[in-house]
C-alpha cells in the first residue's frame, strides 16, 4: 500500500513508495507539478484561443445540464470559470430533470429529430 503525506489540500506518494508499486522495476516512478502542469496547459490554450479570435473564430464551449444536481452545477460553473481566464467563450443550457431528450436535441440540431 503507498503512503501518502498530506500537503496542502492535496496528498503527495511517498518517494519510497514509488520502488514498491508492482511494476516499479520496469517502469520509472515520476513525481509531477500539477498546479505547474495545468499552469502551462492553460496557458497555451490562452495563447490559442487568443490566434483563433483574431482570425474571427470565437472558441467556446456549450454546456447542457438536465436536473439540478449540486455536483454537476459545481463542475460546470469550474469549466465556465476556466473559460473565462483562457478567452473561450461558455453556452450553459439548462433543462428540467423531466425535460424530453428530442426536445432538448431539437433546440441545437438543424432540421427535425427523426429516430
Amino acid at each position: 500500500m503507498l503512503k501518502t503525506k498530506p500537503r496542502g489540500r492535496h496528498t503527495s506518494i511517498d518517494r519510497k513508495a514509488c520502488g514498491r508499486l508492482p511494476d516499479a522495476k520496469t517502469h520509472a516512478c515520476k513525481i509531477i507539478d500539477g498546479v505547474a502542469v495545468s499552469a502551462r496547459i492553460r496557458s497555451e490554450i490562452k495563447s490559442r484561443a487568443a490566434r483563433l479570435t483574431a482570425q474571427g473564430l470565437q472558441p467556446g464551449l456549450a454546456v447542457i445540464i438536465v436536473g439540478s444536481n449540486p455536483a454537476s452545477r459545481v463542475y460546470v460553473r469550474n469549466k465556465i470559470r476556466a473559460c473565462e481566464e483562457v478567452g473561450i467563450r461558455s453556452y450553459r443550457y439548462d433543462f428540467a430533470a423531466d425535460a424530453d431528450p428530442a426536445a432538448i436535441l431539437s433546440c441545437f440540431l438543424p432540421g427535425p429529430m427523426t429516430g
